[in-house]
Order: C-alpha cells, then structure tokens, then sequence
C-alpha cells in the first residue's frame, strides 16, 4: 500500500525515521496534517514501512510518502486504520484529493 500526499506542501516531520508509521506535513497554505498509519504500529519499529520523504521535502499533490506492507500489519496482529488528522487548520479550508 501507499499512503500520499493529498496536497501540495512540505514534510514537517517523519514521526521516527525507525519505525516510519506516522509523517507530519504542511500545507502551502500553512495548514498542519498528521497521516497516521494503524494503531500502535510504533510497535513494529518499522518492519513493514518504508519512508520515501525527509523532513523539508516539498510534496506534490499524489506523491508517495510512505510504502507499508497492509498484510503484514494485519498478520502481527495491529489495526491498519490509516488516520490523517488536521492539526493546525491555520483558517484554510482544506481539500483532500486522493482519498479514497
């Protein structure tokens, strides 16, 4: 599987290069993303994902943040829900492209 971007903007935060579950980003706009990747899949320490961003890199709009193996977090046994939380709205109205 593939989580991306939804939008243009930058990598503010990979939440651990480790374990590469989580990835914070900003909108051109200023508003603030988090994309969370299962429920306590920080338990992994990374088996699973690979992270394709580094903090400061300018996303496009559908580029692949983060690869992660969807059968494989189901088979160790965690929740592979696939969070994405505004964290700072910054008075934008945000539009998500690519969710499916």
């Amino acid at each position: 599987m593939l989580g991306v971007a939804g939008f243009e903007g930058t990598v503010g935060v990979v939440v651990s290069f480790e374990t590469g579950h989580a990835i914070g980003l900003k909108t051109t706009a200023g508003a603030e993303v988090l994309i969370h990747i299962g429920f306590d899949t920080v338990m992994l320490k990374g088996k699973d994902f690979n992270v394709k961003v580094a903090q400061g890199d300018l996303v496009k709009d559908g580029q692949t943040l983060i690869e992660f193996d969807l059968d494989g977090i189901k088979e160790a046994g965690y929740d592979p829900t696939v969070m994405t939380v505004v964290t700072d709205k910054h008075d934008v109205d945000i539009k998500l492209s690519n969710v499916e």
